[in-house]
């Protein structure tokens, strides 16, 4: 059989079912039916880098002389 809910929901989903951590499930009032390490390990990737490359100015080339003048003269970038 396979359990999917996604990266979060599925360890959930397998604790609230008995299955995980049996001192994790005690703590909760849940009849552990397999002990196993469910959920250990699992952690958030806050920043994803992505890098190409484009022949139209981008933020990253806009850093230039003359935008940073009409930033300072005008509030705004060409």
């Amino acid at each position: 059989m396979i359990l999917s809910a996604g990266t979060y929901e599925s360890p959930k989903l397998l604790m609230l079912s008995g299955i995980g951590p049996a001192a994790a499930l005690a703590a909760f009032g849940i009849d552990p039916v397999r002990d196993l390490p469910v959920g250990q390990g699992l952690q958030d990737h806050y920043m994803t880098l992505l890098n190409f490359r484009t022949d139209a100015e981008s933020l990253a080339s806009a850093a230039s002389a003359e935008n940073a003048a009409l930033l300072q003269t005008e509030g705004r970038g060409r």
